[in-house]
């Protein structure tokens, strides 16, 4: 038994060394692709709205610190792989710091690596690899619940669906609906699926070719899925990479390895005496990862709910007088939408976003509401900026709660329906 259990930790060892280099690296390139989200400066066109208010008057030096912090914690993840306590010590409070600083950084890849650096701070190698395990579990599964809803199969969904059939030269558009709301369902069906058998694949006496089977499912569906937003969506390089970091995650921690381990790992989680700092660490997470239930009551936003391409995200719908557009700032005008001669033009707060910081927009009413807040301030007028607050979308019928404002006193007393920040930082 003893040489099973020092075979098991030495894999558990391997892979957990394996598993950090490779988040690390995946988020130095993430971060690199969207460096103008982490390195502001005065400037900067898109505003940004910290998550407490006391921390919109912050320099932005401040930034640059925590981003420096933050590299040199990830660097240390590579390099010294073993070494997680240092790295964790400058990743967890400088990414926490950036993340108050400005809420559009609470991008899913850079929640889930917090998530994961305090995964990897618990004792037991083996506990590590069975809790980062469950984390991306239900990360396929709440993605998946959260698109079996009437926004994303009568929108994106469709977006989806028209623009796979015509790269083959087909036309969805001639399909009955049923036909389309059906196949826009299998994406999500196919993510539910991959998470059952994948939680599946964690128990014990499983054949090593179910494993392997379902490994290689979840590495082709990523695959498949970079390939998708490429080359034909043209989406954000940040979702492609992200993407093919869990095109190899998938594989680190889900190919088949000795049964001991996966014996031990059980023993081990299932331990009952246990150092108190463990116990904290894996009730903080165990309670993070739960969270995304709490979705849909609006008690957790939609992206650390794992809310991935599902539109029923609370939003603001932004628009201005047509014969004020002149008054924004030349870095928005591009982005005003809609006839010329109607009476208010809209203004894309997505499209600016990417544009300018190669990101797309946080997807939560609060944060747009500030990104409003800010535009209106320039514009400063009582009756040429309107703001739309839209809440979740219901899952079944899509109907949405409105509130209107007029105006940019209308506009900050929004803020009475958030708990956290809606102000924009002062650049």
């Amino acid at each position: 038994m003893k040489p099973q259990r020092n075979a098991s930790l030495q894999t558990a060892l391997t892979s957990v060394a394996l598993l950090r280099r490779w988040t690390a690296v995946c988020t130095l390139v993430l971060l690199w692709s969207t460096w103008r989200l982490w390195l502001p400066y005065p400037g900067l066109a898109f505003p940004q709205v910290p998550a407490f208010e006391f921390l919109c008057t912050m320099p932005l030096f401040v930034d640059w610190i925590c981003a420096a912090g933050l590299v040199a914690g990830l660097l240390t993840m590579v390099l010294a792989p073993r070494r997680i306590t240092m790295a964790a010590s400058l990743i967890l409070p400088c990414g926490l710091a950036l993340l108050c600083l400005n809420q559009h950084r609470l991008q899913p890849w850079f929640y889930q690596l917090l998530l994961l650096a305090s995964v990897f701070t618990m004792r037991s190698e083996q506990r590590q690899l069975w809790w980062a395990r469950v984390l991306i579990v239900s990360i396929y599964a709440f993605s998946a619940v959260g698109k079996f809803d009437f926004e994303f199969l009568h929108t994106v969904g469709q977006q989806f669906l028209d623009a796979l059939v015509g790269a083959f030269g087909g036309e969805a558009t001639k399909w009955s609906l049923p036909t389309r709301l059906t196949t826009a369902g299998l994406m999500p069906s196919f993510e539910l699926l991959l998470a059952a058998a994948l939680w599946i694949t964690m128990g014990r006496g499983i054949s090593r070719k179910l494993r392997a089977g379902t490994a290689i499912a979840a590495c082709m569906f990523h695959l498949a899925m970079a390939f998708f937003f490429a080359v034909i969506m043209k989406h954000s390089t940040a979702v492609v990479l992200w993407n093919l970091q869990f095109a190899v995650q998938a594989l680190i921690l889900f190919w088949p390895m000795q049964e001991a381990l996966d014996s031990s790992a059980n023993d081990q989680v299932n331990a009952g005496q246990v150092d108190w700092y463990t116990r904290g660490v894996t009730t903080l997470v165990g309670v993070l990862i739960c969270m995304p239930f709490a979705e849909r009551w609006g008690w957790w936003d939609h992206w650390p709910s794992w809310a991935l391409y599902a539109p029923h995200s609370s939003r603001v719908e932004l628009s201005i007088a047509s014969h004020a557009v002149d008054l924004l700032p030349q870095d928005v005008q591009p982005f005003v939408e809609g006839d010329p001669n109607g009476l208010w033009r809209r203004i894309a707060l997505g499209r600016w976003s990417l544009d300018s910081l190669q990101t797309p927009i946080y997807p939560q009413a609060r944060f747009e509401l500030g990104v409003a807040r800010q535009i209106a301030q320039h514009v400063g007028s009582v009756v040429t900026i309107r703001a739309e607050l839209l809440g979740a979308a219901h899952r079944w019928n899509g109907r949405r709660q409105r509130v209107e404002a007029v105006g940019t006193q209308r506009l900050d007393d929004l803020q009475s329906h958030f708990l956290l920040n809606t102000r924009p930082r002062e650049l």
